[in-house]
């Protein structure tokens, strides 16, 4: 009976700690940097009125970010893109989507879903979610790490 009652409990703590499945969180180490890229965002609608990657970038270098935005796409980065780049780029080998120019304004219309982001301080990179609130601002959120 008390191991019975041993193992329901080690059980519930397991599905307690670890979640019950739900929304994806991403890699919670790299959150510095969403919080960085969406700290630019809003620095670059109320200096701007608006949002483009050029901008965004423009806040990270001013800010000495720990980031740098490599690419922006309609499809997913996967592991399977050529990982050597560290600034904007329209050609990446082993991409399938569309590469957006840093000039494109980050709207939901824009077809911009994901961003490959370089995370200067592990050397690593992650596709990063992009998605748009009520007011169209782009948000950025879940951290996939591709090279670690």
């Amino acid at each position: 009976m008390k191991k019975g009652i041993l193992l329901l409990i080690i059980l519930t703590m397991a599905v307690v700690l670890t979640g019950c499945g739900g929304s994806e969180k991403g890699d919670s180490r790299f959150d510095y940097i969403i919080k960085e890229l969406n700290t630019a965002v809003d620095e670059s609608i109320e200096r701007n009125g608006g949002v483009s990657i050029v901008t965004i970038e423009g806040r990270l270098e001013q800010n000495i970010s720990s980031a740098r935005i490599v690419a922006c796409g309609d499809k997913e980065f996967t592991k399977d893109v050529e990982l050597k780049e560290t600034s904007y780029t329209r050609n990446l080998n082993g991409y399938d989507g569309s590469i957006g120019y840093s000039s494109t304004a980050m709207t939901d219309k824009a077809n911009i879903n994901y961003c490959l982001v370089y995370a200067i301080n592990a050397r690593g990179y992650l596709n990063v979610t992009v998605k748009y609130d009520k007011d169209n601002k782009p948000v950025f959120s879940i951290p996939v790490v591709l090279n670690g």
